[in-house]
């Protein structure tokens, strides 16, 4: 039995739960990337809360955490089977408990460790790459990741800019986290209205422009060292890589933060859970 579930982590546990339960499941795909094919049989799983804590409470027991991170990462990750092996993975888990920690090259242990270390290792270039815009009143950052890390960036400056309210926007999935009064939410955000930024962040725009081109010693450019720590396909939104004194293009409001209410789309367990 194929299982197809609604892209939330809710959903994927509860995908677990019908695979020990009620069926097992051969393969499991996200509803919009399912092609349907003759002779497949396959199930849409609507996402349980029940099912799901009781697949997240088995984990908490059984698995050690930092079995547990992986699972949450290796969600995160893009990878065409990634929540088949990511099932496979969990089962073997659940068999092995704790020992599974100190398995590297097992044919079902390695596609997720890959897989955690591609996801971690984006995760660690954004709190560094990551770029805000002051709106005048709250910061707004966009970028496009390869992994669907916004939820573990949101934790990292939720905790930085305590006072302040910001947006981060993936806007390649069209999901955002908002943070405000010590509270993030992640919620769907495609295009909305235009932002209109400060008076003086242009001012600092060009100043950290003007700082990253003055810094640079010319005899010992490195371009291809550059895009190792910088990778090219971040520079869209970086803000040292665009066109001096340039704003970027907007796609959100301050209406946003207007009637917040949780809606996490990743199961309502944040990373300091894992």
């Amino acid at each position: 039995m194929i299982y197809l579930y609604d892209e939330t982590f809710d959903g994927y546990l509860t995908c677990v739960y019908e695979h020990y339960y009620r069926q097992p499941a051969t393969a499991i795909y996200k509803h919009s990337a399912w092609q349907m094919k003759v002779g497949c049989p396959y199930n849409e799983v609507k996402s349980d809360p029940v099912k799901s804590q009781t697949v997240y409470q088995a984990m908490q027991n059984k698995l050690s955490p930092q079995t547990q991170h992986d699972i949450f990462y290796a969600f995160l990750g893009k990878h065409p089977s990634m929540e088949t092996d990511l099932l496979r993975f969990i089962c073997l888990a659940f068999k092995m408990g704790a020992r599974i920690d100190h398995l590297y090259s097992h044919p079902l242990v390695l596609p997720i460790r890959q897989l955690v270390h591609k996801v971690t290792w984006e995760k660690h270039h954004f709190l560094g790459l990551l770029r805000f815009s002051d709106t005048g009143s709250f910061l707004y950052a966009a970028y496009q990741p390869d992994h669907n890390i916004t939820g573990t960036l949101a934790d990292f400056f939720a905790d930085r800019f305590r006072q302040e309210r910001f947006i981060i926007h993936d806007t390649r999935r069209h999901v955002a986290a908002l943070y405000q009064n010590d509270n993030w939410f992640l919620r769907d955000l495609d295009s909305i209205g235009f932002l209109h930024y400060s008076d003086s962040e242009e001012l600092y725009r060009v100043l950290w422009q003007n700082y990253f081109a003055t810094t640079a010693i010319e005899s010992r450019t490195n371009p291809r060292l550059q895009r190792q720590f910088m990778p090219q396909r971040y520079w869209k939104h970086l803000t040292e890589m665009q066109k001096q004194g340039a704003l970027p293009p907007s796609r959100a409001d301050q209406r946003l933060f207007a009637n917040l209410k949780p809606q996490d789309r990743l199961g309502g367990q944040k990373q300091s859970d894992y």
